[in-house]
């Protein structure tokens, strides 16, 4: 009935992201974006659903870009368009710039770290992914995947102990059993 209610259109798309029909969410958060591009929520939704972002990651990428272009001081502009850059290329050097750039705005966003983290890791850069991975969890404790991926780095450093309390945190944290 109102198509272009940035408002409805949001709650539609966080409704069809809770029912897990992502096309339909992503279509939705895309549209909130093309109506009102000054709202946050959908930019935060698409970045977590870009798994799920199939032919729309090209979209996605342009909508960031224009984020960041717009607000070039957002940490979150940063760290989002490097995530659906790393979506397309899992080692891209342009998206290790842009986490820099969002870690330099706010050093105190845990997901940055970790995602930091994760393509150090890629590039077997194990030293300064442990460094990143342990600033991700300094952050926030309780994200399971920052531990996960530090007993990962932590095996490839030659530190097993390290690592297997790093696995202990993760399994706790998921609730997950040891294989």
């Amino acid at each position: 009935a109102h198509p272009r209610n940035p408002q409805l259109t949001l709650a539609l798309g966080v409704a069809r992201y809770g029912q897990r029909r992502f096309e339909d969410s992503i279509s939705a958060f895309l549209k909130v974006i093309d109506v009102d591009p000054a709202i946050e929520q959908p930019y935060v939704f698409l970045g977590r659903m870009l798994d799920q972002a199939g032919p729309h990651l090209a979209d996605i990428t342009k909508v960031d870009e224009r984020w960041l272009a717009r607000d070039p001081k957002s940490a979150k502009a940063h760290l989002l368009l490097a995530k659906a850059v790393l979506a397309a290329d899992p080692r891209s050097t342009r998206a290790e710039t842009l986490l820099r750039g969002s870690i330099m705005i706010d050093s105190k966003d845990w997901e940055a770290h970790y995602e930091l983290g994760v393509l150090l890791e890629s590039k077997h850069d194990y030293q300064a992914a442990a460094a990143e991975l342990t600033r991700s969890i300094e952050l926030d404790a309780k994200q399971p995947m920052p531990h996960y991926h530090l007993a990962r780095v932590y095996d490839r450093l030659g530190e097993p102990e390290q690592a297997r309390a790093e696995r202990a945190i993760h399994q706790q944290l998921t609730g997950s059993r040891a294989p």
